[in-house]
């Protein structure tokens, strides 16, 4: 310090300004200002050493928050999600996307099979099994009300599609995560093929009664014919089969079956 700078600072202390030194480096590598104040600074609190250093480059760091909540919401939803897929892959056949692909194929050789089948036959299905199946969505709401209301032990309230979801992707217990599974598939199969693919495979894979699946082994079985030459009587005969085919069988029951065949002329 030169003799200049050393006269300058007695005479602040004989008039009571505390010295201010401030220390600029320009060789800094770090581009900051060191500045020493006196243990008498009154715009530092009277403090003994204050310590500024000013970065111009620096930025100060983001400060990450933490929100419990959040991190517990998205806790609860993965643990849902985890319990909810183990709980309805339990419902599944093992192998489904194998399952699902054999009955892609078989949808396909199935509407091919059934084009020359008579009107009255679906007809008679759709009226007895599903009458709002062209209208819903795979899952018919009025059913599922109705069901529910009238406290039916028998169930109710599956439409055609939930009937051919069950009988070819679910096991056969019934529990609340099959049914539930069982609307998502059937929403899902509604929007992956056409109401007549999925009338056509339902009609071909379904049971009959005595060991018979399919409608053409039925017809043939049940009347000796192709399901092409079914009449209407013989059509509604068997659709009454579906619900309890081996309960409903003609061959337990000849009133039914001298029904369903049409009367001789008489002269």
């Amino acid at each position: 310090m030169g003799l200049a700078a050393a006269a300058t600072t007695h005479k602040l202390m004989i008039l009571g300004k505390p010295p201010k030194f401030s220390i600029k480096n320009p060789h800094n590598l770090f581009g900051k200002t060191l500045v020493f104040c006196s243990p008498n600074s009154p715009t530092h609190f009277n403090s003994l050493l204050c310590l500024r250093v000013n970065s111009v480059h620096s930025k100060s760091p983001s400060i990450r928050t933490h929100h419990p909540i959040q991190e517990l919401l998205l806790l609860l939803v993965f643990s849902l999600t985890l319990l909810c897929f183990r709980l309805l892959s339990n419902a599944l056949l093992p192998d489904f996307p194998l399952h699902w692909q054999r009955f892609i194929a078989f949808s396909r050789k199935a509407e091919a099979q059934t084009k020359s089948y008579p009107k009255h036959l679906w007809q008679a299905i759709v009226a007895y099994e599903d009458r709002r199946f062209f209208r819903h969505f795979g899952i018919d709401p009025v059913g599922i009300g109705r069901a529910v209301l009238s406290f039916s032990a028998r169930g109710g309230g599956s439409t055609i599609t939930q009937q051919l979801v069950k009988n070819t992707f679910l096991k056969n217990e019934r529990t609340f995560s099959r049914k539930i599974l069982e609307m998502v598939l059937a929403l899902v199969l509604e929007r992956t093929m056409s109401k007549q693919r999925i009338l056509s495979s339902y009609v071909c894979k379904i049971y009959w009664g005595h060991g018979i699946n399919g409608i053409e082994s039925a017809s043939k079985f049940y009347f000796g014919k192709h399901p092409s030459l079914l009449s209407l009587a013989e059509s509604a005969m068997l659709t009454g089969l579906i619900p309890a085919p081996e309960l409903r069988s003609p061959f337990r029951d000849h009133t039914r079956f001298q029904m369903a065949r049409p009367s001789k002329p008489e002269f």
